[in-house]
């Protein structure tokens, strides 16, 4: 069984992974530690700069203790303070130096060889494209969000979203003409028309619930690379370059700084492209889960706009990881059987539910409101 941890404020609750009940008996030390472990480190906040610094922190105790192979870390803060409160230069130029600080000081602390990746940059919203015809109609894409689409349009809605500024259109036939290898089970859950804008605009200036954005993540056609590995070939073969340096015996450090574009980063870097065709790898989501399963967009279980209705009819199971269809998945790197693994970060859900890794701890906030700490102590592989 997999056991979940929710920490709030030194309230405590082991809860069965899959179903979401509450455990009043478990037979696993891990969980026994981690219950004494997560209290140590009280989560700041997702808009608290000190989060940058909580999640290095944390990333370092849970080596000490676990020793994995493989981790992940999460780094969300940059992207949920530039997207909800106006900076000065000299503000983000701070919050950019704390970032880089607090890896090379977990980098330092365990050895690893690191994967370093900009998410991406971020632009000041020069205009909301969504016109108020068609609001309440688009739905929005997980994560930042770069894509949104509209289901069953009229031909009325479809002559509006021909005249929307600033945002590519396709339809799901194309979609299915420039990526034949898209499953129709996949496709059937996409949109009729989906949209993606351009950097600098937005579908939404309500990003969160209750949080006004300032900024969006930009699209961006590659993304900064920091490593020491053979430099992948594109975003999709991230995932295949990790793995051969762990059949090596490295070990290998996938550190993911969201917000953070090639103006922002402080290394060295590669440009790492990340456009397939006319569709970009730039939320999210979809960088979570291709880096971490090594699968492009069109293979994930997921669809990157889906249907409200009917997937909501299908969250009867795993219930704190909200996107899923039910199941997490095993192609994961945090999956691999030979490797112990662990993932840190502030990107509520992702963390655990993608990466899929042996220990997960996250905090456990919901539009950017805290109430604690989230750990997932995986089922044995």
């Amino acid at each position: 069984m997999a056991h979940l941890i929710l920490d709030a404020d030194g309230w405590q609750n082991v809860i069965d992974f899959e179903t979401g009940d509450d455990l009043e008996r478990w037979d696993n030390p891990v969980v026994d530690d981690m219950l004494g472990f997560i209290p140590k480190f009280p989560y700041p906040g997702d808009t608290n700069a000190d989060s940058i610094e909580w999640t290095g922190e944390v990333a370092k105790a849970l080596y000490d203790y676990y020793r994995p192979d493989f981790m992940l870390l999460s780094y969300a803060t940059p992207d949920f303070i530039k997207s909800s409160m106006k900076l000065t230069a000299d503000e983000e130029s701070g919050i950019n130096k704390r970032l880089f600080a607090s890896a090379a000081d977990f980098l330092e602390h365990t050895g690893y060889t690191p994967v370093i990746i900009g998410t991406g940059g971020m632009s000041e919203i020069k205009e909301i494209v969504t016109p108020s015809e068609l609001l309440g109609r688009i739905s929005q894409g997980h994560g930042p969000f770069s894509c949104s689409g509209i289901f069953y349009p009229t031909d009325e809605e479809i002559e509006q979203v021909r005249k929307i500024p600033h945002v590519l259109i396709k339809t799901k036939n194309e979609l299915r003409r420039d990526f034949p290898e898209a499953e129709e089970e996949y496709l059937s859950e996409m949109p009729d028309i989906l949209l993606i804008r351009e950097s600098g605009y937005a579908f939404s200036r309500a990003r969160y619930r209750g949080m006004f954005q300032y900024k969006s993540p930009d699209v961006a056609d590659f993304l900064p690379i920091h490593t020491s590995l053979p430099v992948p070939s594109h975003i999709t073969d991230v995932n295949r370059v990790m793995h051969e340096a762990l059949d090596k015996g490295d070990r290998v450090a996938l550190i993911m700084l969201e917000g953070t574009g090639a103006e922002d980063f402080l290394l060295p870097y590669e440009k790492l492209p990340a456009k397939d065709k006319w569709m970009t790898y730039s939320d999210s989501f979809s960088q979570y889960m291709t880096l971490l399963l090594g699968e492009p967009f069109y293979k994930f279980d997921i669809p990157l706009v889906r249907e409200p209705r009917p997937f909501k009819a299908r969250l009867n199971r795993y219930p704190y990881s909200q996107f899923t269809d039910g199941d997490m998945p095993q192609n994961a790197i945090g999956r691999r059987k030979d490797v112990k693994t662990a993932a840190v970060g502030c990107r509520s859900i992702y963390t655990h539910a993608i990466s899929q890794a042996d220990i997960c701890i996250e905090c456990h906030a919901r539009q950017m409101i805290s109430s604690g700490m989230l750990v997932l102590v995986n089922d044995p592989k």
